[in-house]
């Protein structure tokens, strides 16, 4: 690719990303962000002692319940706005094909998503503080669980876009969202092996507390897992969308 080629690629990628921008807006994509958000924080009980364990536990329970369907959904209507209104075609005629279109896509919605992993990671200790859970704030514990679910939630993502431009029928995208609440909520009693073969099953690996007995006890997330699945799932998602680039709309 050429400087020039280079340089008229990206003020068509960024008119790419406002017109996505634009889109998300007709298609309530944020009250559906903003219900992630507040319907996993919700799910942050007040804790009977050993507060920061048991209020890590209840972020990780609304995550498992809420991530995978609601990221399902926001992937599906993304997409399917193409199809019902031939938008591959036309974004193909103006220079965009369609791996492009869906890695602009991912950008577009992976920016908010991580963003509301983040304030996940937030909602802990503000709802501590207010419930007077004693000090230290166990940071280190919140800033790797929160970057762990934001690897994981970001590869659903790419794998639910993918799921939604293969299928006319998008019921099969949220029926996928559906089973990933099933999987990331009984993984943990699958074996250890096992939880490695979906994205799903990750959020099981990532758990950060669990019970011995009746006492609450901090977990230790293989964090070397959740690399190796960032970089499959890159991998997987520029290979794929690439093989796109050269494929009739």
């Amino acid at each position: 690719m050429t400087a020039a080629t280079r340089t008229s690629t990206r003020p068509r990628s960024l008119r790419v990303l406002r017109a996505e921008y634009s889109k998300m807006r007709n298609l309530r994509i944020l009250p559906l962000l903003l219900f992630l958000l507040l319907g996993v924080s919700v799910d942050l009980k007040a804790p009977d002692g050993d507060g920061w364990k048991v209020l890590l536990g209840g972020l990780h329970a609304g995550v498992c319940l809420l991530a995978p369907l609601l990221i399902a959904v926001i992937a599906s209507r993304v997409t399917e706005i193409e199809r019902a209104g031939n938008g591959w075609l036309l974004f193909a005629a103006s220079g965009t094909t369609p791996g492009q279109l869906c890695r602009v896509k991912f950008l577009a919605l992976g920016v908010p998503l991580a963003a509301v992993c983040v304030l996940w990671g937030l909602c802990v200790p503000m709802w501590g503080a207010l419930l007077g859970v004693p000090a230290p704030v166990p940071t280190g514990r919140i800033v790797a669980y929160t970057a762990s679910v934001c690897v994981i939630s970001l590869v659903i993502l790419a794998l639910q876009l993918l799921i939604s431009l293969a299928s006319d029928n998008q019921l099969l995208a949220v029926g996928a969202g559906m089973l990933g609440v099933l999987l990331s909520m009984i993984g943990a009693m699958a074996p250890t092996w096992a939880q490695y073969l979906t994205p799903w099953t990750y959020y099981s690996l990532v758990v950060p507390m669990t019970f011995a007995g009746s006492d609450p006890v901090y977990l230790d997330a293989p964090f070397p897992g959740a690399l190796v699945l960032a970089i499959a799932g890159a991998v997987a998602f520029t290979v794929i969308t690439t093989r796109l680039d050269r494929k009739e709309v």
